[in-house]
Formats: structure tokens, sequence, C-alpha cells
């Protein structure tokens, strides 16, 4: 292989032109091999934009890469990954008792009675309030101490936050039974190079409403 050369008269301006030249061609390279990934939070309750939502980006090992804390536009971003699979863990704290009030807990009621069944995946994700992968009574016990004031927080609350996400758009397989499609509690994202845009749903805990 042949390697480059400059006669030795050319002028020194050229000279540093060609060189931007290759630099910006094997930067331009590498940018094409990179991944960026994006996205926006925002409520179930009211389509608001979330903030400080904290979105934390693992690797395929489940080792740490970044975080982000959203702001007021509800939007993350993370830039020069890798192309490949990585996990999404997205928290959000605040007060265990916003958006939640006695009729929550009767709807819940309802519902395990078999009165009146949910009808969207969003109030059986908002009534497994201890995160069990099942609606059961005891939800309903642990709502009713929360709102009496026996209660500062919902079980794993300062672990996982006051609120769970989901997909936007995302449709289960069983629009009957949704909580096992989602027991994990990490999304895996496929990154392809370029830009990547994901954006989620946010579920307050204990609001079915």
């Amino acid at each position: 292989m042949r390697s480059l050369s400059f006669p030795n008269n050319l002028n020194q301006d050229i000279m540093k032109k060609y060189w931007i030249f290759f630099i910006t061609l094997f930067a331009g390279s590498l940018a094409a091999q990179q991944a960026d990934l994006n996205g926006t939070i925002a409520s179930s309750i009211d389509a608001a934009d979330m903030e400080g939502v904290e979105v934390e980006l693992r690797d395929a090992q489940d080792n740490t890469v970044d975080m982000f804390t959203t702001g007021a536009n509800g939007q993350y971003v993370f830039t020069g990954l890798q192309p490949g699979e990585y996990r999404l863990y997205l928290k959000k704290s605040g007060s265990p008792l916003e958006y939640i009030s006695t009729f929550d807990a009767v709807l819940v009621a309802r519902h395990v009675l078999g009165v009146a069944q949910f009808s969207s995946p969003v109030s059986y994700l908002g009534a497994d309030v201890n995160h069990s992968g099942t609606i059961t009574t005891y939800d309903i016990a642990l709502m009713r101490r929360l709102i009496l004031g026996i209660d500062t927080d919902f079980p794993d609350g300062a672990a996982k936050g006051s609120w769970r996400f989901i997909p936007q758009g995302w449709i289960p397989q069983n629009p009957n039974n949704p909580l096992p499609e989602l027991a994990g509690n990490y999304f895996p994202v496929q990154l392809n190079a370029g830009a990547n845009t994901f954006n989620w749903t946010g579920i307050k805990i204990g609001n079915v409403n």
C-alpha cells in the first residue's frame, strides 16, 4: 500500500486543508458507526411532559453506561453509543399519595371481586402497588393504609419510585392480564447506528381512575 506524501514545495495552507479533509472524513466515519438514544416521557394522567424522571442506561450485562434526569420538557438523550442491546431503567420519585383517593381503592376492590374488571392496561399497572405481578386484596390494604396515613409509602417505593413506565403506544398481548409482560424492572432496547427514539408513558402507582 502506498503511503500519502506531499511535494516539498506544497503550500502549507494547502497541506493544512488536506489534513482537515482527512480528519473530517475519519471523524465522519466514526460518527456514522455510533448510536444516539433519545425520547420523551409523558404522564398517562394528563399527557403532560414529566420532569424529574431518572433514566439509567445499562449495557446488556447490566453495567451502568450513563444516566440522565429529564427537565421540564420530559426529554432525555444519550449520545456517542455503540450500536447494540441496552437496558433502560426509569424511575420517578414524589409524593406516594399524589393522584390517589379512596375512589381508586374502591375501583381496585371492584376489580378484585369481579364486579367491574379493568379495561385499560394502565389501570392494571397502577393497581399493582407492591409490584407483585398480580392484583389482590393486599394491594387494596396497602392503598388504604397509605390513604389513612398509617404508611408513608408503598413497599419498594424508595427503590422503585412512585411511578411505573411503559413504551408509548404499548399494546399488551393479553389486555386482560398485562402484568406478566412487564415483570422486569427494565426495558430492553436495540440501538442501531444513527438516531434511535423511544418515548415512554408514566403511570402513577395507585391511580386507576
